[in-house]
């Protein structure tokens, strides 16, 4: 039987798609893998869409790809090429500055912010970050400080402290971008810059603003930072009539001289700070390994992965976080065997591992084919049907992937699939009959397909390809901090009568924008009043999925 989602012989197979699709007859892909790839519609879709993929990545083009689409990809497959790496606040600050940009947006953990979200120092430097409000230039210039900052020259020491004072001052003449840099990157360099900005600090006084004079309140926090992180910017650039005529400003300007000051503790206080002992580890589940949900923080439930933290000594945290051989084991070429390709291909199937699981958009829109794709992908699923005027639900659902478990409750039936174990045990409560079938090879495709119809069919007659539009907060406070996204149209439900009217509701959890509840609206003439299936979603952890087919089964 092929395995619903995450047999051992699909997790064995994984490791062979790239070879697969490089060529399919070819002796480095077992045979007992080409067959299975052949057979499991799980794999071959996987297959499929690795191929349209590596297809996008090395032939996208400027107009097959937007920019911002080319930027998302890049900076998401630098976040996972840290899969299964421990990682410390070292090696996740070069990252702060690209999650604030303005143009790409990542929306599913990484491995890089699964560790913000658990390191509180992490957390606060991207907050004070964010608070300078930079541009995306800025931004750039100071991640790559963030990153190369540890590189200095001892031999710019003395040449640098010749003009410490004159750049504290914001005077940049005749100090080359090799200083200027240095002056950034040396800890000890930087703090002489301070201490001569912090002399003109106290020894300047307030004036008053003249007419046509450059008031403070003119200059950004932005233009401010030019003056205080030169890296990797040319002398050049401050030296237009408005920069100069900025840093005579700044220079006598006890209040401009502060708010340098505070950058540089700001930005430098990061660079400077010492790990604060949390090391974390990102896997990838991408064919439905059994994880402990325990582990996971809420935020994280319907995504196919396991975060493991630890809190080490902050003096030695990041000493005992070491790359060795990651460059070598990601970088093997066609020579590497499968399970060390495995590393590179989880960075090349980001869509497979993460993306396909849960890709709900945060727009304003979304279509109704989104949500229910989204539904259909979940690693667990709980969906309750109720009707108008019902306090019982008239159709539950459970899903666990993980454990291959599938669980149809009606009032009058109960089918519970154990795909594991190749058994199906259909229960009648008021007839009290159980009848035991054992399932052959296609039956774990056709529970599938049974999955999709269910859930479908809570969304009545809905068009597939329309859009939702995003609407104001729901009033009720079982609802509050939920996203809402709503349908209208014309329901046909029979050719030979007019149309009626549909309505449909969709609840969204902002924060992993998985659909929490779901209200279909279908007008009644006969009553003159809507009808309304309310459908709510819930994601447990598979052991709760597991404790509800024993309970079952017991009951029988």
């Amino acid at each position: 039987m092929v395995a619903f989602d995450g047999s051992e012989s699909c997790r064995e197979a994984e490791a062979y798609y790239h070879d697969y699709l490089q060529n399919p007859n070819g002796s480095s892909v077992p045979h007992s893998v080409l067959v299975h790839i052949e057979e499991c519609a799980i794999c071959r879709q996987r297959v499929r869409m690795l191929r349209e993929a590596l297809c996008e990545l090395d032939e996208g083009s400027p107009s097959a790809l937007s920019q911002r689409d080319s930027q998302l990809i890049a900076d998401l497959q630098s976040h996972f090429e840290h899969l299964d790496e421990p990682l410390a606040c070292a090696h996740v600050r070069p990252f702060l500055c690209r999650l604030l940009s303005a143009s790409v947006r990542i929306r599913i953990p990484t491995p890089v912010t699964v560790h913000i979200d658990q390191c509180t120092q992490c957390a606060d430097d991207l907050d004070s970050l964010r608070q300078l409000r930079l541009g995306a230039d800025r931004l750039a210039r100071l991640s790559l400080l963030y990153r190369e900052g540890g590189r200095q020259d001892p031999h710019l020491c003395l040449p640098a402290r010749s003009h410490s004072a004159a750049v504290a001052a914001a005077n940049l003449e005749g100090v080359s971008a090799e200083i200027l840099d240095h002056l950034c990157v040396c800890l000890h360099c930087r703090n002489a810059v301070y201490q001569h900005r912090q002399r003109l600090l106290d020894h300047a006084e307030r004036e008053a603003d003249q007419p046509g004079s450059l008031f403070c309140e003119r200059i950004s926090t932005a233009e401010l930072f030019d003056c205080v992180v030169f890296y990797g910017q040319q002398p050049e650039f401050l030296q237009g009539a408005e920069r100069r005529a900025l840093c005579e400003h700044v220079r006598a300007c006890s209040r401009c001289l502060e708010r340098m000051q505070q950058i540089h503790r700001a930005v430098f206080g990061i660079a400077e700070r010492t790990d604060s002992g949390v090391i974390s580890v990102y896997t990838v589940d991408s064919l439905g390994r059994t994880i402990r949900q325990d582990a996971l923080p809420a935020s994280y439930e319907a995504y196919p992965i396991d975060v493991r933290v630890e809190r080490r000594d902050p003096a030695t945290a990041a000493s005992d976080v070491g790359f060795a051989g990651r460059l070598a084991h990601r970088l093997g070429g066609p020579t590497v065997k499968p399970l060390a390709r495995a590393a590179f291909l989880a960075v090349a199937m980001i869509p497979l591992a993460v993306l396909f699981v849960v890709s709900m958009p945060s727009a304003s829109g979304l279509s109704v084919r989104q949500v229910d794709q989204t539904l259909a992908s979940a690693r667990t699923l709980h969906m309750a049907v109720f009707r108008t005027g019902k306090s019982e639900p008239i159709h539950q659902l459970w899903v666990s992937r993980g454990r291959g478990i599938v669980i149809s409750e009606t009032a009058s039936e109960r089918r519970v699939y154990d795909l594991t174990n190749r058994r199906m045990t259909v229960i009648q409560p008021g007839l009290g009959t159980v009848e035991h079938t054992n399932l052959d090879r296609s039956d774990g495709e056709a529970v599938e397909r049974s999955v999709r119809r269910i859930l479908e069919s809570s969304l009545l007659d809905a068009p597939l390809d329309a859009e939702l539009s995003r609407q104001t907060a729901p009033p009720e406070p079982e609802l509050a901090g939920l996203d809402v996204y709503e349908l209208t149209w014309d329901r046909s439900p029979d050719a030979r009568r007019a149309p009626l009217p549909g309505r449909l509701q969709i609840y969204v959890d902002p924060v992993t924008r998985l659909p929490r509840r779901q209200e279909v609206y279908s007008w009644v003439p006969a009553l003159n009043d809507w009808h309304i299936q309310t459908s709510l979603y819930a994601y447990p952890a598979d052991d709760e999925i597991e404790a509800r087919r024993r309970k079952l089964l017991s009951e029988k």
